[in-house]
């Protein structure tokens, strides 16, 4: 795999409450691409981040539906 898909692949780090809690267990949380698999997950964790990584873990959330002025829209 390219460099530069290995930066296409990690789209940004996860900085939430739930993912700072992780980072105290030794574990990161990123936000990546859709079409990327657990294996180019970690060969771009591991070049980029000089580290061993030892699982992938993925979830795919579905946005929610929110009313913004009296019309339904959906997040991301």
């Amino acid at each position: 795999m390219s460099a530069e898909r290995d930066y296409d692949v990690l789209v940004a780090p996860l900085v939430t409450e739930k993912a700072t809690m992780l980072s105290e267990h030794g574990q990161i949380a990123f936000r990546v691409r859709l079409d990327a698999t657990k294996l180019e997950i970690r060969q771009a964790v591991e070049k980029l981040f000089d580290v061993k990584v030892t699982a992938v873990n993925t979830l795919r959330v579905k946005g929610k539906t929110k009313l913004f002025r009296g019309r339904r829209g959906r997040r991301s």
